[in-house]
């Protein structure tokens, strides 16, 4: 091997590690900043594990489970109806949610034809809306206007829609779930 390139080798090699070790000096930053990063570990905590068996995990997620569903809402049907509330004081149901109403003017075996009224209701500035119902002759779908929370102003309306529309409707009580999936107008 040639002595210059020999020379060369070594001399690379010797600054290679007089960089290795001196760099880091200048790049550690100062006694503060040090300080700051290295924290102190705090001991290691003393945890005691209760031993358990699959029978007490089954009994604790038995108990969850009747938790829970002692705190579901419980189905009420609240007052009929049919039973007419004069008053205009919001009741609330045995879950302490407010008794809606809502006035059905329509159920038809058509679609097409609950969609027209819907529409022909809401060009007149009724907030109307259709829901489907399972029944045993088939799919019935329903055209109601509402719902309010009063039922004294929905009469009012029912007497509008029928001196506008001749249609003669039936104040019932509203339930979210008759009607989950078409609420804010639906198809």
């Amino acid at each position: 091997m040639d002595v210059k390139l020999k020379q060369r080798l070594i001399g690379a090699v010797v600054l290679t590690a007089l960089a290795i070790l001196i760099v880091p000096m200048f790049l550690d930053g100062d006694e503060q900043e040090r300080a700051r990063v290295t924290g102190k570990i705090p001991p290691r905590p003393d945890m005691q594990v209760e031993p358990f068996t699959a029978q007490d995990l089954l009994l604790e997620m038995d108990a969850m489970e009747a938790a829970s569903t002692a705190r579901l809402p419980r189905k009420n049907d609240g007052p009929s109806d049919r039973d007419p509330q004069d008053t205009d004081q919001l009741s609330l149901d045995a879950n302490g949610l407010p008794l809606g109403w809502t006035l059905q003017v329509g159920s038809f075996e058509k679609e097409e034809n609950a969609i027209q009224l819907r529409d022909r209701l809401r060009d007149g500035g009724y907030r109307a809306y259709r829901t489907s119902v399972q029944t045993d002759t088939g799919v019935t779908s329903r055209v109601l206007v509402g719902p309010m929370l009063q039922r004294k102003k929905l009469a009012l309306i029912s007497s509008r829609i029928e001196a506008e529309f001749g249609l003669h409707g039936q104040i019932v009580r509203y339930r979210v779930e008759d009607d989950k999936d078409m609420v804010g107008g639906g198809k």
